[in-house]
């Protein structure tokens, strides 16, 4: 594990080798955002993308232990093309303790189909190997003046090291910040396509799980609507009218879902637009200037 001290010493991207099993390929991307200033936390993104056969089973994403000093914000995405569907998986990571941090392994299970066995993809280091500084050989001093030389050495890697952060901070515009999960999940309402109602009810409920899980902390992305309501109920967050919103959207989403060949999506916009009014009443006054804005 890479502790987040050596975050502005490594790649800002680092593109793991896809990982296969029988016809299922998983590839894992992972980007460290550079830091608008020395007070912000630092933040890591991880993002999957598993493609398999249209019958692919995907489980979220576990974090391993060190999760527990890291805020996570998950959204996922379910994509059909012919015979084939990509789910995809992005899990922002931001630092919620203070000092030496490590960023926390990958596991991911996947079925091929409903009666399949699982198999277990897993990346245990996602920055890969810790950065070492270059050395630096120098030949053996004699002992008068061996000060001397260690005080050069010393102060030429200094003025090294302080150009290079010099450079890397200058040299790049200032990131935009990362999206909030309401921006992310209205994005992903805006963008659905109900020429294919199945799919786009698909991206429609997971849009709405993975909001409500940044919000509450509770991981919804596999559970039944049923389930979902129980994990919420005595929570402060939804209220009972957000609830009983959330009740309605998701079976909408199931019933269109299963429905085969028969789905009907002429529904579909209004109910992907009663999905973001619904995600815009969580927002403060504040929230909803930005974004309406």
């Amino acid at each position: 594990m890479t502790p987040w001290l050596l975050l502005l010493t490594l790649p800002t991207q680092v593109e793991h080798p896809p990982q296969r099993f029988a016809d299922i390929e998983a590839t894992l991307t992972v980007e460290v955002p550079e830091r608008t200033d020395r007070n912000s936390p630092p933040r890591v993104l991880l993002a999957l993308a598993t493609t398999g056969p249209a019958t692919l089973r995907v489980e979220p994403a576990n974090l391993g232990d060190e999760a527990r000093n890291w805020r996570v914000l998950r959204w996922s995405s379910r994509t059909a093309n012919d015979d084939r569907v990509t789910v995809g998986q992005s899990l922002l990571l931001e630092q919620a303790r203070p000092g030496t941090q490590a960023v926390p392994g990958l596991r991911m299970r996947v079925w091929t189909s409903p009666e399949a066995t699982p198999h277990e993809f897993v990346w245990s280091d996602p920055l890969g190997p810790a950065w070492t500084p270059l050395g630096v050989d120098v030949p053996p001093p004699d002992p008068e003046s061996a000060w001397l030389r260690y005080a050069v050495v010393g102060g030429v890697l200094a003025v090294a090291v302080v150009g290079l952060l010099v450079w890397r901070w200058t040299r790049r515009p200032t990131p935009s910040p990362a999206p909030t999960p309401a921006e992310v999940a209205l994005a992903a309402l805006a963008g659905l396509d109900w020429s294919d109602p199945r799919a786009a009810a698909t991206r429609l409920s997971d849009a709405l799980r993975a909001f409500l899980s940044a919000r509450t902390g509770l991981d919804l992305h596999a559970r039944t609507v049923a389930e979902c309501l129980d994990l919420l109920r005595g929570q402060p967050v939804p209220t009972p009218d957000q609830t009983a919103t959330l009740d309605h959207l998701l079976r909408w989403c199931d019933a269109t879902r299963f429905a085969g060949p028969a789905a009907d999506g002429s529904a579909g916009p209004g109910v992907a637009a009663e999905a973001a009014a619904w995600v815009a009443s969580f927002a403060g006054p504040d929230e909803r200037r930005g974004l309406a804005g």
